[in-house]
């Protein structure tokens, strides 16, 4: 896909677990995961936190695959917690609490 910056949606959950409080992020992308929930008999359904708004396809990737694809969600599983980025909230200047805060929900601290 490519590296570079991406625009995100961010949902309700993102301020909830993380602290941010803006409806629009710009984040490093380098290559990573597009997420998408999933029904799975036995697993807890998860928690889309942002979701990608523009596309990056750069190499000879294939262009509109992006869009409206999970940047980032969390779940519960079992006693733990899991929370997955596709982006790099602690490699973009000013969003590094996040994924702070984001160590710290897993952590339920």
């Amino acid at each position: 896909r490519g590296n570079g910056s991406v625009e995100l949606k961010a949902e309700d959950g993102l301020e909830r677990i993380t602290g941010q409080k803006a409806k629009t992020l710009t984040m490093l992308y380098a290559n990573g995961p597009l997420l998408e929930a999933m029904d799975v008999p036995g697993l807890p359904a998860v928690e889309p936190l942002a979701i990608f708004r523009s596309d990056m396809a750069k190499h000879g990737a294939p262009s509109g695959m992006m869009p409206g694809k999970l940047a980032s969600l969390a779940t519960e599983y079992r006693k733990g917690r899991v929370i997955l980025f596709s982006t790099h909230p602690g490699l973009t200047g000013g969003l590094g609490g996040m994924l702070a805060k984001a160590a710290e929900w897993a952590a339920r601290r």
